[in-house]
């Protein structure tokens, strides 16, 4: 790729992304978000945040029932993307730049979800806990947090090894290549990314870092951001939830702002 410089996360690989996997998998956590968020409290959110919200998928879903819905995201180009595939009925998003390790709501809310392993991102404890304790600021008293995370196991089995094609449409080629250190718990990917622009293609490249943490280490985390965890899941690979066991690649926490 020769002395291309790095793009920042989601800039170029953004949109190649929304066409694959991002939508399916917001489809499924909405659904599971509010089926626990109606077992928990008898009702549906009407105000929610989701943070690193990606082309905004779970953010059209939730805004069908809700009367406030915020999406945040750190990049500009994934919220271009969010803002223009908005749908007629339900509420307006209304779609933030912020990193997640500092951002704010104007109004707090009952639900704020956090999805696609995108609190991996946070790899110090230090970026963990400014975030946690932006949730917490974010939250109405009793306010439910959820989200999903690669374990230990997960990102060092699936996404931190190997290399693959990721992409391979009539306007996008990426091919990717993972490492994983064992003793930090850290995963680097590489992209290599080609892009159509008319009748040639722009060439770039982004690295994204993420860590794996235990479930006990997270536990940790929310208690010291003032949170309540109130349940673990497995987040099995077709999707469904069962039990939190050993084997589990990702984990999907319900958490609550403690009163």
């Amino acid at each position: 790729m020769g002395n291309l410089t790095l793009a920042p996360p989601y800039t170029e690989f953004g949109p190649a992304f929304a066409l694959t996997e991002e939508q399916t998998f917001s489809e499924t956590f909405v659904l599971h978000a509010l089926k626990i968020y109606g077992q928990l409290t008898g009702s549906k959110p009407d105000t929610v945040a989701d943070v690193a919200c990606g082309a905004g998928t779970a953010c059209r879903l939730f805004a069908e029932s809700a009367r406030t819905v915020y999406g945040i995201d750190i990049s500009q180009q994934m919220l271009n993307l969010s803002e223009r595939a908005q749908r007629p009925g339900g509420c307006p998003v209304q779609f933030r730049q912020m990193d997640m390790q500092c951002f704010t709501v104007p109004t707090s809310v009952k639900l704020l979800t956090c999805m696609y392993d995108s609190i991996n991102f946070m790899t110090t404890s230090a970026a963990m806990m400014s975030f946690m304790k932006c949730v917490y600021d974010a939250l109405e008293l009793e306010g439910v947090f959820m989200f999903d995370m690669y374990t230990l196991r997960g990102l060092a089995m699936l996404w931190g090894v190997g290399a693959e094609i990721h992409t391979n449409t009539s306007d996008y080629f990426v091919a990717t290549s993972s490492v994983h250190d064992k003793e930090t718990q850290i995963a680097t990917k590489s992209f290599f990314g080609f892009t159509r622009v008319g009748a040639s293609w722009r060439k770039w490249q982004e690295k994204h870092t993420l860590r794996a943490y235990s479930v006990d280490l997270m536990t940790e985390y929310l208690r010291g951001a003032g949170l309540e965890l109130l349940s673990v899941w497995k987040w099995n690979l077709d999707a469904s939830l069962s039990r939190f066991d050993d084997d589990a690649y990702r984990a999907f926490f319900v958490v609550r702002k403690a009163s």
